[in-house]
């Protein structure tokens, strides 16, 4: 079996690091440590890169690799890592829904095929309240999902949504979506305002939030739409084979890359990453049907990535991420460890130890010996 890899771009390192923060920041850091995560290995082994230097335990770290040379190579270069050479469903089923996350960075169009595969991963390997993260490729589409996207068809789903609701339900679905730890966006004053609009005496306050949600929502689709509707396509073809299930779906985050590197010219990629929430069978059906048709993504609660970026800017992202760390271990939001502050972020971004010396040289201009040391 041909293993056709060509490496990873400055921009894939940096949507990985960001779809990895998404899940740990919502999860909780020290649950983030402690979870059961399972990842699609590839040669490189960057995601496990990542995970181990987001303090995850390499034993909860659970890389499925097809390519057998690839299993042999990544599995060499973290010994302590769980390797398997076996399809992710099989993987999956045998985790018996046990795993915090799953990130399934298949590379590959979102085929019917392809979504069917992930819908038996999260209903067989991701317990309640878990994580998915797919990426797919994002410009090649085929078939519905390419007329949708040539089409523009994003003003049906808006109206389907946003205007099927009234002023009040509208004002409580948008609440209900302003997550609660988001810091520094004015979420929770905005969720503060809401509220007092839900309260109010006054309907003509209601009413004016309101309109406000809806031209927001206009907007996005308006702006967003290509990545909004490829966001939206995944989650409505999955939701019918997960809602007899009684799971549902919601978004997180859409990053958007481009994978060029030195031996490829590469294509537009995105990644989704969604939070996973299990039902029990004896849930009211109306209650489950709420629940799963809350709109994180159409609320404006989804954020949206560009994550784009050459060398000298990821090596800009990757050297201001060393203030932060340091300052995550000084309070000690990070896990006792062997690794140095190099280390940590050589892991992160999936890079030499040696580049991040280079890099921290070159913008200090002090010498690799003393980084070294």
């Amino acid at each position: 079996m041909e293993d056709t890899y060509r490496g990873e771009s400055p921009a894939k390192k940096y949507a990985r690091y960001r779809c990895w923060t998404t899940i740990a920041q919502d999860m909780t850091s020290s649950a983030f440590a402690k979870g059961k995560h399972l990842v699609l290995a590839s040669r490189e082994g960057g995601d496990i890169a990542t995970l181990l230097a987001f303090d995850v335990e390499p034993k909860n770290i659970i890389a499925v690799e097809h390519n057998p040379s690839a299993a042999h190579a990544v599995q060499e270069k973290y010994p302590a890592v769980r390797v398997v050479c076996r399809d992710v469903v099989k993987m999956s089923q045998e985790c018996k829904r046990t795993l915090s996350s799953a990130y399934l960075d298949f590379c590959g169009t979102a085929t019917d095929s392809l979504l069917r595969r992930v819908c038996q991963v999260v209903l067989h390997g991701l317990k309640d309240d878990a994580y998915l993260a797919v990426t797919v490729l994002s410009g090649r589409e085929q078939g519905e999902l390419r007329e949708e996207i040539l089409a523009r068809k994003s003003k049906p789903l808006s109206a389907r949504r946003f205007h099927s609701l009234s002023d009040r339900s509208l004002v409580e679905e948008m609440i209900s979506g302003i997550r609660g730890n988001e810091q520094g966006t004015g979420a929770q004053e905005y969720r503060a305002r809401l509220k007092h609009a839900l309260l109010s005496p006054d309907p003509e306050a209601l009413r004016t939030e309101a309109a406000r949600i809806r031209a927001t929502q206009e907007w996005l689709f308006a702006e967003k739409t290509s990545p909004l509707v490829r966001m939206h396509y995944l989650r409505e073809e999955l939701l019918p084979m997960l809602e007899p299930h009684r799971v549902t779906l919601h978004p997180l985050e859409m990053l958007h890359y481009n994978s060029n590197t030195h031996g490829a010219n590469g294509v537009p990629m995105c990644i989704v990453v969604f939070k996973v929430r299990r039902f029990t069978r004896t849930t009211p059906t109306r209650k489950f049907k709420w629940y799963s048709n809350r709109f994180h993504a159409d609320s404006g609660a989804t954020r949206i990535v560009d994550c784009n970026m050459d060398e000298p800017e990821l090596r800009r992202a990757v050297l201001s991420m060393e203030r932060i760390i340091a300052e995550d271990q000084a309070a000690g939001r990070l896990r006792d460890s062997e690794l140095s502050l190099v280390e940590r972020l050589a892991l992160t971004f999936n890079l030499p130890k040696e580049t991040i010396i280079a890099w921290k040289a070159h913008r200090t201009r002090g010498t690799y010996e003393q980084e070294s040391q």
